[in-house]
């Protein structure tokens, strides 16, 4: 990979060398005087550097500019990630870039001829067209889950849904999906790697399951149900953030604590201070946020003390907070879904490419585990 900043100095160095040149050589030519010639090897070694400042000039305009990769912080692949360039106000406009150039290199492949198709411009362009698309949606979810913010879940609110319906409608284009049954058919013909063949065989099945071959009113449905599990989904995480953000248990008895290491406990401490400002009763809060509460469960050596936590535990998500609307929802429009791509249940859908191929093997395979483990702890 040529290095980038090298190039703008070789550009600068071009420029700083030939400016000087062209003009001389102008008036030379419009005084009529003949330029003084210069040996072989001098004139070998000027065509040499010549020919090295055009290369570099042909690559600084190939590559992107570090300027053009700074406009799309969510989109820039430099590694390792500058996660505090990732701010909300850049996420709808990257990713909308993103979009747009997923959309022109699905148009460029739905443009081919039959004569033209061959893996590489058909399913290896149909692999690299959402790539940024991919990158920059994962990086706002790590950033969600990291950072929440009412900027970032405002920008996250409009972002998602958009996301979805367009990669829903990537997967129903009609025109694309002609392009790629089209060259199955005809690199079924050709010699293709294992990894071609197999990408080739998931692509077309990633089509049929998202409704390609579905008739036009149920494609319609079909994409409403995406925007509205993204909806939903995106409603389920803000109500759980909120919910372990707001979750605490305190204790009042250090004899219930007896066995959590000290540096919990103090934050424990520091944690119940800062929430009881004034306050010199004993007392130690527990959050989500910090290890603290898991050390509990490692370390306590009471067991009422492990149980009131484990109980205290299970009312996380409920009140102000509760996702069992939601959950029920977004149920509801997976088992919609699964019966429009033509499978019994959702697990069928989901586990379609998986080792487990479907529910009923899936839980299968958690009960015989269970009872392996079962055996092992229970003898």
């Amino acid at each position: 990979m040529v290095d980038i900043p090298l190039i703008h100095t070789c550009k600068r160095e071009a420029v700083q060398d030939r400016a000087p040149a062209f003009p001389l050589m102008q008036t030379r030519k419009a005084q009529g005087l003949k330029e003084k010639p210069a040996s072989s090897r001098m004139a070998a070694m000027s065509l040499l550097r010549q020919s090295l400042y055009l290369l570099f000039l042909f690559l600084s305009v190939s590559l992107p500019s570090p300027a053009a990769i700074s406009a799309h912080p969510f989109l820039d692949r430099e590694r390792p990630i500058r996660w505090s360039r990732l701010t909300p106000d850049k996420l709808e406009p990257d990713i909308q870039e993103a979009m747009r150039r997923t959309r022109a290199s699905v148009e460029e492949i739905s443009r081919l001829r039959p004569e033209e198709m061959t893996y590489e411009n058909t399913f290896g362009a149909l692999e690299k067209s959402n790539g940024l698309l991919t990158e920059g949606m994962c990086k706002a979810y790590v950033l969600k889950s990291l950072c929440d913010s009412g900027e970032l879940r405002k920008a996250m609110d409009s972002v998602a849904p958009r996301v979805s319906a367009f990669l829903s409608s990537v997967t129903k284009d009609q025109a694309l999906w002609k392009v790629l049954k089209t060259a199955e058919e005809r690199l079924r013909q050709t010699h293709l790697t294992p990894e071609q063949k197999r990408y080739m065989e998931l692509s077309m099945q990633s089509f049929r399951d998202n409704g390609a071959d579905l008739p036009p009113d149920k494609r319609a449905r079909l994409e409403a149900i995406d925007r509205e599990l993204t909806l939903a989904s995106q409603r389920f995480n803000n109500l759980y953030m909120d919910a372990r953000k707001s979750w605490t248990w305190t204790v009042r008895d250090a004899a219930l604590l007896e066995g959590i290491d000290g540096s919990a406990l103090q934050q424990a401490r520091k944690e119940f201070l800062r929430r009881h400002p004034g306050q010199s009763d004993p007392g130690w809060t527990f959050t989500l946020d910090s290890a603290a509460s898991a050390r509990v469960m490692e370390k306590a050596r009471r067991e009422e003390c492990r149980k009131d936590l484990w109980e205290h535990r299970q009312s996380l998500a409920t009140g102000a907070c509760d996702t069992e609307p939601v959950i029920r929802e977004i149920l509801s429009l997976r088992r919609e879904k699964a019966h429009l791509c033509g499978y019994k249940e959702y697990p069928d859908y989901a586990l379609r490419e998986s080792m487990a191929e479907n529910g009923e093997n899936a839980i299968k395979f958690v009960n015989e585990l269970l009872d392996k483990i079962k055996a092992l702890l229970f003898p």
